[in-house]
C-alpha cells in the first residue's frame, strides 16, 4: 500500500513538471500585426489552443488581444 501511495504522488510531482504551453505559429500580416498560436500542454497531450493578434514594435510584441482580427 505505501509502495502505490508513493508511486501515486511521484506521478503527481511528475505532471506538475510535464505542463507548459509552447507558441506553435507566428505569422506577420501587411499592417504590422503578428498573429501568436499558443498550444497549452497537460501530460504531453495538448489540451487548448489560443489565438493572439499582437502589435509588432522595435521593442517586441505588445498590446495582444485573443478577440481580434488582423
Amino acid at each position: 500500500m505505501k509502495k502505490t501511495r508513493m508511486a501515486l504522488a511521484t506521478l503527481a510531482v511528475l505532471a506538475l513538471f510535464v505542463t507548459g504551453c509552447a507558441y506553435t505559429a507566428v505569422a506577420m500580416d501587411q499592417h504590422g500585426k503578428a498573429v501568436v498560436t499558443r498550444t497549452d500542454f497537460f501530460l504531453f497531450f495538448p489540451v487548448a489552443s489560443h489565438v493572439y493578434v499582437c502589435q509588432v514594435t522595435d521593442q517586441g510584441l505588445s498590446q495582444c488581444n485573443s478577440h481580434e482580427e488582423p
